[in-house]
């Protein structure tokens, strides 16, 4: 295995912290991909804000790629799982249970349209860079606190919902709104440029 590299890519709210160690992770064969996290309220508006996000989310739903939490958590959505063949690099790891938007190139989504943790977790040996100027897991704890924060905002905003929320479609503008409000009340820009540092 060669030296862990970590890079973060700034894409606005689609922000990713990125490791070459996720590529051969030593703990499962699809990786994080294997269970993929849900959708807070937050991450179903940052999909809603990008651009042709509303429709990719209503066919997904409506497709079944993204269902809705049932019981504890009705007010989230997640991705689908199957069981696939995976693939590390070039090496066949076998078949296991993983996300249905993993490929063997890796996450077919557009970051816009992932779960922010998708985009910003990284587990901690994936985190070590011994070549990094500067402690990379500082990037993943700021969004990490940002993500939580947020969410914390819309739980308060979004009390309740109703049963068809993930499909209302005023109900999903107006989630967007609220996050672009708690954006621009932040001091955030809102750009779909690409800054890699």
């Amino acid at each position: 295995m060669t030296a862990t590299r970590v890079s973060l890519v700034v894409l606005g709210s689609s922000t990713r912290v990125l490791s070459t160690l996720c590529g051969e992770c030593p703990f499962h064969v699809a990786g994080c991909c294997h269970a993929p996290p849900a959708y807070d309220l937050a991450d179903v508006a940052r999909v809603v804000q990008a651009a042709g996000g509303l429709d990719f989310l209503l066919h997904a739903i409506a497709s079944g790629t993204i269902v809705a939490e049932d019981g504890v958590h009705p007010r989230t959505l997640k991705l689908a799982t199957h069981k696939r063949r995976i693939v590390q690099g070039t090496v066949p790891k076998g078949r296991a249970l993983a996300c249905s938007q993993l490929s063997d190139a890796g996450c077919t989504l557009d970051p816009s349209y992932r779960p922010a943790t998708c985009n910003y977790y990284v587990c901690a040996e994936g985190l070590r860079d011994e070549h990094a100027p500067e402690d990379p897991a500082r990037p993943y704890a700021v969004l990490r606190e940002w993500w939580t924060r947020i969410n914390g905002a819309f739980d308060a905003a979004f009390p309740s919902l109703p049963e068809n929320w993930s499909t209302d479609r005023g109900l999903l503008l107006a989630l967007a709104a609220f996050l672009d409000d708690y954006e621009r009340r932040a001091g955030l820009a809102r750009t779909d440029a690409q800054n890699s540092v």
